[in-house]
């Protein structure tokens, strides 16, 4: 999986005032990168966190290559069990096979290596917070395409759907659960639909059609610190 790239790993905590503040550090050699962290040596575009809500509680971004975990994750398992991983490999081979798609290519390898994602205050004990995300996309209709293809091996448990909305095309993410008898004849997907959308090359992601959208009408602001999570003052002296 890469374990071997590091050298070291390293953290403090410590209070600054009435805070706890925490920093971490990884020492990891270009050269030595393999399994997940491979292909993870560009620098951060830090231009990203203007997409970032001034007010959110969390956020982060990061570089980091979908693309490769498959290859990682294939080698980890033939490392530990060749023989298991050259039957599992054949099985996934077979649904590759009547599902015409490929993980690696057209799932994996349809994500880009760029991504940033945040998190906003609880507006009420009943419903979840807004959260969002943003990852860049190589393959917009590709991707799409596979997860419906994957979706039909929950035999309609599970549906990727199109829903439209004021000119703009979301893909919601469907539990359809009949029996509800175990949730106490609740349906806790009730609560959230996992939506995405896409927008000038990025898979714009979050748990309802209203926190996609607000995050994609964010990626058109311009610049300006002032508006977004670098002039919070919580998280200024951390993003400079």
């Amino acid at each position: 999986l890469g374990m071997r790239s590091f050298d070291a790993i390293g953290a403090t905590c410590h209070y600054r005032g009435d805070r706890s503040v925490a920093n971490s550090f990884v020492s990891m050699p270009i050269d030595a990168r393999v399994g997940l962290a491979a292909g993870v040596s560009a620098p951060l575009d830090m231009g990203f966190l203007r997409w970032v809500p001034k007010d959110a509680v969390s956020f982060s971004a990061s570089r980091f290559s979908f693309g490769g975990v498959y290859g990682a994750l294939v080698g980890a398992l033939k490392a530990y069990d060749e023989e298991f991983a050259n039957m599992a490999l054949g099985r996934l081979g077979a649904i590759e096979t009547q599902l015409e798609l490929s993980l690696e290519k057209d799932v994996f390898g349809a994500l880009g290596d760029e991504f940033v994602s945040w998190s906003m205050p609880m507006g009420s004990m009943s419903g979840l917070p807004e959260m969002a995300f943003i990852v860049k996309v190589n393959n917009e209709e590709g991707l799409v395409k596979s997860l419906q293809k994957l979706a039909t091996l929950s035999q309609g448990l599970i549906g990727v759907d199109k829903v439209e909305r004021r000119g703009t095309t979301y893909w919601q993410i469907q539990v359809r659960m009949e029996n509800l008898e175990q949730f106490g004849g609740m349906n806790p997907f009730q609560m959230f639909t996992p939506t995405f959308a896409f927008k000038s090359g990025y898979l714009v992601g979050g748990l309802s059609t209203s926190d996609v959208r607000r995050a994609s009408e964010r990626m058109d602001r311009a610049d300006d610190p002032a508006g977004d999570i670098r002039s919070n003052v919580e998280f200024k002296a951390y993003v400079e």
